[in-house]
């Protein structure tokens, strides 16, 4: 045991072990109560058999660790809210065409990993009757009405784990919609209709048009949102003539 210590001493005089010095930019208040005891290169060996700088050493210590805790919280928040500010639409929450970006990008490189089996649908997006509302109603109504639509409609629907609405232009979105096939895609296209046929202002009923495509894993997500943009603008058209 004797052969213990004494190494453990030599290794302590060697490193000169000055933990509040260390941590003393995350925990001042902390260090300060041990400043006398640690920050002048006391060994941990000293601390240990000396009952009085064995108690600043763990105040420095519970000090120092809710210090970290609380950094490392900000640190959280400050990534969070920079998050936020570069791939969120402020007006709607929906992601921005920066964040699509990125998601493409991961689609790109997660591609050749994926199962062809394991597939993803898209839905381009783009509201009917939404011109009338700004027209007639102002803009700020116009605004609170696209936040709606994306957070009681499309959002309500898009709950799973790597569901994505992004809103790509004024009153265009696109949905993203992991594990689900043209067939699932389309059931939750139906239940968000369901939800829009209570958006009436006035005598205008907001609606949307759309086009849906699914993906075998094969297809780049660029090819796909050009082919689910004209079968949205075919869904519009019709429309028009009826």
């Amino acid at each position: 045991m004797k052969g213990i210590e004494d190494r453990l001493y030599e290794l302590s005089k060697r490193c000169k072990l000055s933990i509040a010095g260390a941590l003393s930019g995350l925990a001042a208040p902390a260090a300060k109560l041990a400043g006398d005891y640690l920050i002048f290169g006391k060994s941990l060996y000293d601390q240990v058999h000396n009952p009085e700088q064995l108690f600043n050493y763990g105040l420095m210590t519970a000090g120092a660790m809710t210090a970290m805790a609380a950094g490392g919280a900000l640190v959280d928040r400050i990534l969070k809210t920079n998050i936020e500010e570069r791939y969120v639409d402020p007006l709607t929450g929906a992601y921005n065409n920066r964040y699509l970006k990125k998601t493409q990008e991961e689609i790109r490189l997660n591609s050749d990993n994926r199962d062809k089996t394991n597939k993803f649908a898209i839905a381009i997006i783009d509201l009917d009757n939404f011109k009338p509302v700004n027209d007639t109603f102002g803009h700020k109504m116009g605004d609170e009405v696209l936040a709606n639509i994306v957070n009681e409609v499309f959002k309500s629907e898009m709950k799973r784990p790597g569901d994505k609405v992004f809103r790509i232009g004024g009153d265009e979105f696109m949905l993203y919609m992991p594990e689900t096939d043209a067939r699932g895609a389309n059931a939750i296209i139906a239940r968000m209709k369901e939800r829009m046929q209570g958006m009436i202002l006035g005598n205008i009923q907001v609606g949307f048009s759309v086009g849906i495509v699914s993906d075998d894993g094969s297809t780049d997500i660029e090819d796909l949102k050009v082919r689910a943009d004209k079968i949205m603008y075919a869904d519009k058209a019709l429309k028009k003539k009826e």
